[in-house]
């Protein structure tokens, strides 16, 4: 936690991307998945779509925390992944209405309870 000056690990530069999704966006598209009829594709990539950097992610936290978090940087994993972003096309095609909720917002929403 930002607050008690807990440190966060980054193996590797910290500009390793990941799909970042609030577990709020994951329980919507269940529960309206779950409520449709017809067919639906048996797998579909839930994310947001967006690559974000480990290092972008720590900006947005101190932004919304207003104190930086303390980063130790320790050398890459071995089969660590250096891109990852889910491609959410079926699932927008499946659910058009839907949109994930912005990584500024969820973090503002949950880092600030």
């Amino acid at each position: 936690c930002v607050e008690n000056g807990e440190v966060f690990t980054v193996f590797g530069d910290g500009e390793q991307t990941r799909d970042f999704v609030a577990v709020e966006d994951v329980a919507r598209v269940v529960v309206a998945l779950v409520g449709m009829e017809g067919e639906i594709p048996a797998v579909m990539n839930l994310g947001s779509g967006a690559a974000v950097s480990l290092l972008e992610m720590l900006r947005l936290v101190a932004a919304v925390k207003g104190k930086a978090p303390q980063v130790e940087h320790k050398p890459v994993r071995e089969g660590d992944i250096r891109r990852s972003c889910a491609e959410i096309g079926l699932l927008r095609s499946v659910l058009p209405e839907w949109r994930p909720m912005g990584l500024d917002e969820g973090l503002g929403k949950w880092l600030l309870k």
